[in-house]
């Protein structure tokens, strides 16, 4: 309400000279202040609601600073191509990219999902539930599916041939 609104509140109570004007500016500034309260409250209540639905968010997603880091990050790090990459490469350098970003090893798995493409991101999505964060286990059922194991060392040794412009001989001094 108004100071006139006050007023005429007053001489309906019968107040008359200065009891009415007291009476109208006690009411006026009390009334400012419950106004300036309300407001004070709402905004309060508007930072703990947007607290809240932080607090929800930053619980309820992956995402931590070092995982936002990791996608801000992306673009230096291709997604797995099996038609040019070698797996147990792919995984080394994914490592190492991880380790120089100091990204915890619990959030490896997940990370290295979003750059896996064909048959590595099946072996990914066919792993059980309480497996999908574990990126041993995700490291090693890839190597398995690529038939990285000392037999298939052996066979992707034997029939390796040397790549254009290399011979024999670049391949034995490295």
């Amino acid at each position: 309400m108004s100071f006139q609104e006050f007023v005429e509140l007053g001489k309906t109570l019968g107040f008359e000279g200065k009891d009415l004007n007291g009476f109208a500016e006690t009411k006026s500034n009390g009334a400012r202040e419950e106004r300036v309260l309300e407001r004070e409250h709402a905004r309060e209540l508007k930072e703990l609601e947007l607290r809240i639905a932080e607090e929800n968010a930053t619980r309820h997603s992956v995402s931590s600073s070092s995982v936002q880091e990791f996608y801000r990050k992306r673009p230096d790090l291709p997604a797995f191509d099996e038609k040019c990459d070698d797996i147990d490469s792919y995984l080394k350098r994914f490592e190492r990219f991880m380790t120089s970003l100091e990204i915890p090893k619990t959030q490896w798995a997940v990370l290295l999902s979003s750059v896996l493409t064909g048959k590595a991101l099946s072996v990914y999505s066919r792993l059980p539930d309480e497996h999908v964060k574990d990126y041993d286990r995700l490291k090693s059922s890839l190597l398995r599916k690529y038939d990285l194991n000392g037999e298939g060392f052996r066979r992707k040794f034997r029939y390796s041939r040397p790549e254009g412009g290399e011979t024999y001989l670049h391949l034995w001094r490295e």
